[in-house]
């Protein structure tokens, strides 16, 4: 895996905040559905005006790397129970942005997807996504920051 060796605050200047990973850092589960959606319910990111984290906005992170941060993010934030990879098409290789969600109320399998929308969440969400979706998820490490 490969480990950001500038800060957040370097990358984005207009953030701050970020520690740095490195090796032996703690880890959590994080629980994917994909394809799935949720819709509205939509909930701002902190420090930001909106419920949209963009990647061109974090330019030279890969998609793992920009994955991590959001679910760094959803971590630290108790408003956001889930949040909503939107990728450019189906293939998922490149990440236009990741919507931040306040409920899962309206979490739904979403096979119709031309933007290769797929759900995360954290474990205390996990039953709630689960019942929603209806789809089996796929369990997926991040390093947690910050901690």
């Amino acid at each position: 895996m490969f480990l950001c060796q500038y800060s957040f605050a370097q990358i984005r200047p207009s953030f701050s905040g970020f520690t740095n990973t490195h090796l032996g850092s703690n880890t959590e589960n994080a629980y994917l559905f994909d394809p799935a959606a949720v819709s509205g319910n939509s909930a701002t990111w902190p420090g930001e005006v909106s419920n949209k984290l963009y990647a061109n906005d974090f330019g030279g992170l890969s998609n793992t790397e920009f994955i991590d941060y959001a679910l760094n993010l959803m971590k630290d934030t108790s408003s956001i129970r889930a949040m909503v990879v939107v990728y450019t098409n189906n293939l998922q290789q490149t990440i236009n942005y990741i919507v931040g969600k306040g409920s899962l109320n309206t979490a739904y399998h979403k096979p119709s997807t031309t933007t290769g929308q797929q759900v995360y969440v954290l474990s205390e969400h996990l039953a709630s996504a689960s019942a929603n979706i209806g789809i089996a998820y796929t369990t997926n490490s991040f390093i947690v920051t910050g901690d």
